[in-house]
């Protein structure tokens, strides 16, 4: 199921046949969860820091995507 490629963007990629496949590892990684904010909990872990400020511009861009696409339909 998981594939590791040493010359490739993503080192693993994940092959899944079936839905009931897809359902058990979104399943899994839901259950890994155990935080209540996502950015919180990056900033709280000290080897996670640095990816802080990229991740708070990716939510600005959605979150700024959203409301625009909302305000064109209104």
């Amino acid at each position: 199921m998981v594939h590791e490629y040493t010359r490739s963007d993503y080192p693993y990629r994940v092959y899944l046949n079936t839905q009931e496949e897809m359902d058990a590892v979104m399943a899994k990684l839901a259950a890994l969860i155990d935080y209540d904010n996502f950015k919180d909990m990056i900033k709280a872990t000290p080897h996670q820091k640095a990816k802080l400020e990229p991740y708070e511009q990716f939510w600005a861009l959605l979150y700024n995507a959203h409301f625009s696409h909302r305000l064109q339909r209104e």
